[in-house]
């Protein structure tokens, strides 16, 4: 149970992790033109930032023209890791505490 309950609470920290206000904003100040690629999406909204997550993942932010969209795609692009491992370290527990739940461990 221990691990069910460790592995949610992982996830939950890394979708809380997701929101990327930051960079946003200055992709729209400074490349608008990506910033209409990758969808136009609002500082604070979860609905699009998974797109922002994506390109960010791909250092989309790494071709840009702007240095502030370079320097903060480059922190925000650690923020993007830390929220994959989150994720999958949250998702790993909670297979293996249910795993082990029906295995009556």
């Amino acid at each position: 149970m221990i691990l069910i309950a460790v592995g949610l609470t992982a996830i939950i920290i890394g979708a809380l992790a997701i929101s990327y206000p930051e960079f946003v904003t200055a992709l729209k100040e400074e490349d608008n033109s990506n910033w209409i690629a990758i969808g136009s999406p609002p500082p604070h909204a979860f609905h699009k930032a998974i797109g922002v997550y994506s390109w960010l993942q791909a250092k989309g932010y790494a071709a840009s023209s702007s240095e502030a969209v370079r320097r903060l795609g480059a922190k925000a692009y650690t923020k993007a890791q830390f929220t994959k491992a989150s994720l999958v370290i949250g998702l790993v527990l909670l297979v293996a505490g249910f795993g082990l739940a029906l295995a009556g461990f």
